[in-house]
């Protein structure tokens, strides 16, 4: 993921803004907004730093708040988003998934599942090669 643009703001309840991004191939956008959370006091913080019986999740507490939106895919001639990592770690997956079935398969079932995974690696690297 990459940021393409960023809006500071001043008032945490009111954003606004405008920002042109040039897209050259398919892609995908969202808008992910951070913020600090200043709703408790350190000492009310205190009481949630895993020491404490209120830890819901075995973590220390953070101040950090994150949101972020949905994708809107973007389509440049007639392409939608390559992510190329994505691609790679998809390929990496069939790999583990191809020794994984050939190992642990019902006999009945390998074949077709072999098969599925060849087609599958070979949609992710025409992809690739797109």
């Amino acid at each position: 993921m990459e940021v393409a643009a960023a809006i500071d703001i001043d008032d945490p309840r009111h954003v606004e803004g405008t920002r042109e991004i040039r897209i050259q191939s398919g892609s995908w956008i969202a808008a992910r907004c951070i913020a600090r959370d200043g709703l408790l006091t350190n000492d009310e913080l205190k009481a949630y730093d895993g020491q404490g019986s209120r830890i819901a999740f075995g973590v220390a507490p953070s101040r950090l708040r994150f949101a972020h939106t949905s994708p809107i895919y973007v389509t440049v001639g007639g392409r939608g988003p390559i992510i190329r990592r994505s691609v790679e770690e998809g390929l990496r997956m069939l790999d583990r998934f191809e020794i994984f079935a050939t190992a642990t398969a019902d006999p009945a079932y390998r074949v077709a599942i072999l098969s599925a995974v060849k087609q599958a690696r070979t949609k992710l690297e025409n992809r690739l090669a797109e």
